[in-house]
């Protein structure tokens, strides 16, 4: 059976101004309901949505958790696809999630977003990551 996904995942993140030591971090994302979906939202249905910011360790087989961007309940007469964009401004500190003397092969910080979408009904999630950046975040 079709169910909601989440699709064009992309997360970027600016240095506005340097000397303040933030990044401005961006996750956008389109949620897709199905037609069933969209009849049962009418009728009460939830849908949770949220998104953060995660870094990668091992490769990419460990994330985690840094910063919540945003998050969203999804009800109601909707029309899909719907568009989501959260930004916020994250200190380098936070950022830097491979702080210097640590193990790993070089001191690039990995970042990804990642989006969960959840069925409150059912109880089943849809996860999905953004592209990955790569960026020394420390000094």
């Amino acid at each position: 059976m079709a169910t909601a996904t989440v699709s064009d995942a992309q997360l970027t993140i600016s240095i506005p101004d340097i000397s303040k030591k933030k990044g401005h971090v961006k996750i956008t994302c389109k949620v897709n309901f199905t037609p069933y979906e969209l009849n049962e939202m009418k009728e009460g249905l939830v849908f949770d949505f949220r998104c953060g910011l995660y870094g990668l360790d091992l490769g990419g087989l460990v994330e985690h958790f840094i910063s919540q961007l945003g998050s969203k309940h999804f009800t109601g007469q909707l029309t899909s696809p719907q568009s989501i964009s959260y930004e916020k401004d994250i200190a380098f500190s936070l950022l830097d999630e491979d702080p210097p003397g640590d193990w790993f092969e070089d001191s690039l910080d990995e970042l990804v977003g990642k989006c969960i979408l959840t069925n409150t009904y059912t109880g089943r999630e849809y996860s999905v990551r953004t592209n990955q950046i790569k960026y020394q975040f420390g000094s």
